[in-house]
Parts: C-alpha cells; structure tokens; sequence
C-alpha cells in the first residue's frame, strides 16, 4: 500500500473518531438534560456518584490491555501475520471478559460495602448491584475499541458510540419517568448492554478476515504474556495515578473555592473539543506507527507533526483569543475566571508542534512502553511539588500550572529520547512558521474587540476573519506550500466519506496559494 493510501486511512480513521466522539458526546448531553431535569439536583448527584463505579474499578483491573491489542494486532497485520493478530485479540478479549464477569459478580456480592465505603452512601447497594453490570460491558468494549483502532475501522467504533448514547436517550424519558434513579440507571446500562453487543459483532467479523489469511497458532497465555509485558509500563502510572490524584484531590479541596471548582469545570467542558480532536490525532497515530515500525516512523513522524500542528495551533490560539466571549455566550458573564483556565488549557495544547501527541504513539508503537512510564515520572516529578507549593496560594490555578509545566517537561523528555533512539526531527523552521501565522492571524480580530466587539458580534465576525487571514498567512510565510496542499487534497480525496468539506476547503487554500506564488 502507497503512502498516500496508508495516509488517506489514517486520515480517515482519526475524521471517525473525532467525528463519531462528537456526535455521541451531543446525543448523550441531550440524554443528561432530560435525565438531569427529571431527577433534580439530588437524584442526579445520586445517579451520578452510582455510574461512577467503573472509573473507581475499571482502570485497576484494566492492566493496559488495550493499547497491547491495539499494539499486537497493528505490527502482526502488517507483517502479514493476521491469524496471529487475531488470536491476540481474541485471547485479550476472552481474558478481559472473565476478568470483568468476575468483577460484576463481586462488586455485586459486597455491594453494601462498596455503597458504605467507595461512595460513603449505603443505601445505595441495591443500585451499585444494578451499575455492576457496566464493569462487564466496559471490559468487553475497550477490547473492541481497540481492535477497530488497530484496523482502522474506527467508523465501527464510532456507530457503536453513538448507539450507545442514541439508546440512552430513547430509555431516558421513559424509565427516568417511572423509575427514577432506578430506571436511570437501568436505562445507561441497557444502552451499554447494546453497545457492547454490536461492538461484538463488529469485533468477530474484523477477527474472521484476520483469521482467514492462514493458520498459525499462538497459546493463550503465551499471548497474554507478550501483552502484559508490553503493556505494564503504561499500567504503573495508572495505579499510581488512582492512589495520586485521589489524594491531590482531597489536598486541593481545602483551598479551593466552590466558585472556582465550578469556573474550571465550565472551561474544561468548552475545551473538550479540542481535546477530542488531539486523542484522534493521538489514537490513529499510534495505529500508524504500531503499522509502519521503525524504519518508517522518522518519515510518519515529522509529517504528523507538521500536519496536526496545522490544524490544533490555530483552533488553540482561536480558543485563547476568544475564551471570553465564548465562556459568556454559554455560561455567562458570572463564571469570571473560567476564560483563564480555558486559555491555560488551550496553551497546554501548543505543544502540538514540539511532538506533543505524536510522541507517546511513536514509543508505544515502536514498542517502547518503558520510555512512556519514565516520561510519567519526569511529569510527577515537576508537578507534585509544585502542586504542593502553589495550591495554597493559588487554589485551583496552582493546580492548572502544575499539570501545564508537568506535561510540558514529559514531551521535551520524550522529544530528547525520541531524537536519540528513532533519529525523528521536527523540521523546526516549518512548524514555527505555522505557529507565526496563527499569530499574526489574530491580529484582525483583536482589532475587531479594539472597536467593542463583544459576544455573538465578536464570535460571528471575528472567526471567519481569523480563519480567512490564517488561510492567507500560511502559504505568504511559506508553512504550507502547493504540495503540501495537492497531497492533502489527494489523501482526503482518498479517504472519501467525512472529508469532502475538507477537500472542498483545501481546494479553496490552493486558490490562494497559487496567488500567493
């Protein structure tokens, strides 16, 4: 398969995914409103803190299975080897079943004690029983997710996302209406019990094609080994995380205000979108990578950077120069300092072109898990003591510049290692070129808000202005030229589907770039 096809899948594969997480995200905040209405304030914190089990347990019994399926199944394929790549898949989702079934029954066993000591309700027993089930579901799912991941059918895992979050919304206004809590929370689990049968179904069809490429067995627990192996240095974190962030939290409860607790909270859900869009990045790069091994990942790797940089600066630096008329158009002009902490967010996404969501996909594609467990510690390192030093004075603040400086030392630790052991480069003169040009893109609109543009007028003038004189910027500084701009028309052309309002877009900066020239 030619570069241009390999990278039209990939493209292709990371639209689904930031499509499909989007499109499910609305259906299941329409889902929430209704649910949230129903039930009130109390019920809905009620019913909150119950669906709350499988982010308490689900990450503890998880082992980091996922990124090994995703990791195995990719490399094996592309050796040609894809009756082995499905039996790893098939032996990590036989194995995350049990491991979930197992859980179900315990955590439904001890469910009073769970109630009494994880969620300090006892009374709620009988609904952590009914939630239980969601440990099964949850398992099964990230097995499946990864597998469409590892194939790049990420279009199966979008449609299984955005059933899932369609069946919630159908079950919510009738059983929240004559059940309650109970019939909430019956309602989410049915509509992951649907998802997850459908995921199966997707699962089984992608293993039968691997399977049938030929015969060639590979034991169970030899499978499982390989996996483990692979996948721990990305575990530890996880478990020391739990145990870390747990006790931050209740560290940063005794400086931090309600009022602040609420500013971040209505910032981090205005960047969750941007934050949808690099996990894309991240998730089909790390497919790419675990497909292209070593010889190749120099060459994916700077044209990875290169391209994504060109997407994530701008929509960073546009969330930045219009975080606050965006934080008062949906929450108001109450939630003074949620536009800090959405800019301190955006910012942190600016090391996109330092290698910043290619990085962790190249190493773990490459195979080289351990150099993402001594990253962790190089983040824990730089954040713990400054969390522990400027909370106090701080509050929430303290805690978003702890994590910003800590995610910054982990990619220039996994930038340095990346140099050294892959021999990956940059290309820095381009990637500041792109970053000059969304700069100098943000001049108009700043001097749209110099004339007292506000709100709706600002937004609605001032980002077609932005994105018309980032268009321009680009190919006049020389960070996008007339082939960067004919292969991406090709490789979305290729892709087909959800890109042809990128193919029409692209075709319009050509327009400008042959001006320019």
């Amino acid at each position: 398969m030619g570069y241009v096809d390999e990278a039209a899948r990939v493209a292709r594969g990371g639209l689904f995914l930031f499509a499909g997480g989007f499109a499910s995200t609305a259906v299941l905040a329409a889902a929430s409103i209704i649910i949230a209405r129903l039930l009130g304030p109390s019920g809905y914190g009620i019913y909150s803190l119950v669906l709350s089990i499988p982010s308490i347990f689900g990450p503890l019994l998880s082992l980091g299975l996922s990124g090994a399926v995703t990791y195995y199944v990719s490399s094996l394929a592309a050796r040609g080897r894809g009756s082995a790549a499905a039996l790893y898949a098939r032996n990590a989702l036989l194995f995350r079943a049990a491991v979930g079934l197992g859980a179900v029954l315990t955590i439904a066993a001890f469910s009073g004690a769970v109630a009494r000591y994880f969620l300090a309700r006892p009374e709620l027993s009988s609904l952590v029983r009914v939630a239980s089930a969601l440990m099964l579901t949850s398992m099964v799912l990230d097995v499946c997710n990864a597998l469409f991941l590892a194939t790049l059918r990420t279009d199966y895992g979008a449609l299984v996302n955005l059933v899932q979050a369609a069946s919630k919304l159908a079950l919510a206004l009738s059983l929240t209406l004559y059940l309650g809590v109970l019939g909430a929370v019956v309602g989410h689990v049915v509509s992951y019990a649907v998802a997850t049968a459908l995921a199966l179904y997707f699962f089984f069809r992608l293993y039968r094609g691997l399977a049938s490429g030929g015969a060639e067995d590979v034991g169970f627990f030899e499978s499982l080994r390989s996996m483990v192996s692979y996948s721990y240095p990305t575990y530890v974190p996880t478990l020391a995380g739990f145990v870390l962030s747990n006790t931050l939290f209740v560290y940063t409860a005794h400086f931090v205000n309600n009022y602040d607790l609420g500013n971040y909270s209505a910032a981090n859900n205005i960047a969750s979108a941007l934050a949808l869009l690099t996990s894309s990045i991240s998730s089909t790069l790390f497919a790419a990578f675990s497909r292209a091994g070593g010889q190749a990942a120099a060459g994916i790797f700077r044209e990875s950077v290169k391209l994504s940089s060109i997407v994530v600066v701008p929509v960073a630096v546009a969330l930045i120069l219009f975080s606050r008329d965006l934080v008062s158009l949906i929450y108001g002009a109450s939630y003074a300092s949620a536009p800090l902490y959405l800019s301190l967010a955006a910012l942190g996404t600016l090391s996109v072109g330092l290698g910043g969501y290619a990085l962790s996909s190249l190493f773990a594609g490459l195979g080289m898990t351990k150099e993402l467990l001594k990253s962790w510690a190089v983040s824990t390192a730089v954040s713990l003591p400054l969390t522990l030093a400027l909370v106090p004075a701080l509050g929430v603040l303290g805690n978003v510049l702890a994590g910003l400086a800590g995610g910054y030392a982990s990619t220039l630790y996994l930038l340095i290692r990346a140099r050294k052991v892959a021999k990956v480069s940059l290309g820095a003169p381009r990637i500041a070129r792109i970053y000059l040009a969304s700069l100098l893109a943000a001049l108009p609109p700043l001097a749209l808000f110099e004339a007292g543009a506000q709100n709706v007028l600002a937004l609605a003038l001032g980002i077609p202005i932005y994105i018309t004189s980032y268009a321009v910027a680009l190919p006049l500084l020389k960070a996008l030229d007339a082939r960067d701009v004919e292969l991406l028309i090709e490789v979305f052309r290729r892709a087909g589907g959800l890109t042809r309002p990128l193919v029409f877009l692209l075709k319009a900066e050509r327009r400008i770039v042959m001006l320019m020239s």
